[in-house]
């Protein structure tokens, strides 16, 4: 015992200083037990979030699914339009180009059919009548028409 100290002040003290660190005792588990608190509230947070974006993935994987299946659909169409056209191409190859008086004859020919149908027809409110297929314009003689120029593969410069 230090000198001029009693036991009695002796035991003041100690219970003054244990009243102190139990106060202080008290402020950190009161501490403590706010920061678990906000940590058990933080963590509810973030698993509601978590919920959220799962439920979103399920969503956006299934619009990815379908648009893989549309964009496959649309490949698979491409495809066989391009077999089409590789197959016209290759038939037009061989008939040749296009003209003008190819098209003008086969108007003519139509209007021919359409001459043939008219009075068969016996409507008179057809505007198909014969005066009106005479209305018609008439096609060129073929030394008239215009010879196209032939194609090429080369790239105009």
């Amino acid at each position: 015992m230090p000198p001029g100290k009693r036991r009695g002040d002796l035991d003041t003290e100690l219970a003054a200083e244990r009243s102190a660190a139990g106060g202080d005792m008290d402020e950190v588990l009161g501490r403590l037990l706010a920061r678990a608190t906000q940590a058990e509230l933080r963590s509810q947070q973030l698993e509601q979030t978590l919920a959220r974006v799962n439920e979103e993935r399920v969503v956006l994987e299934a619009r990815l699914s379908e648009l893989v299946r549309q964009l496959e659909d649309a490949d698979t169409s491409r495809a066989s339009l391009e077999a089409q056209v590789r197959s016209t191409g290759q038939a037009r190859r061989s008939e040749g180009p296009v003209t003008v008086a190819y098209v003008r004859s086969m108007a003519a020919e139509l209007v021919r059919a359409l001459d043939r149908l008219a009075p068969l027809r016996g409507n008179a409110a057809d505007p198909l009548t014969p005066r009106a297929i005479s209305d018609l314009p008439t096609p060129r003689p073929p030394s008239l028409t215009p010879t196209p120029r032939p194609r090429s593969d080369r790239p105009r410069r």
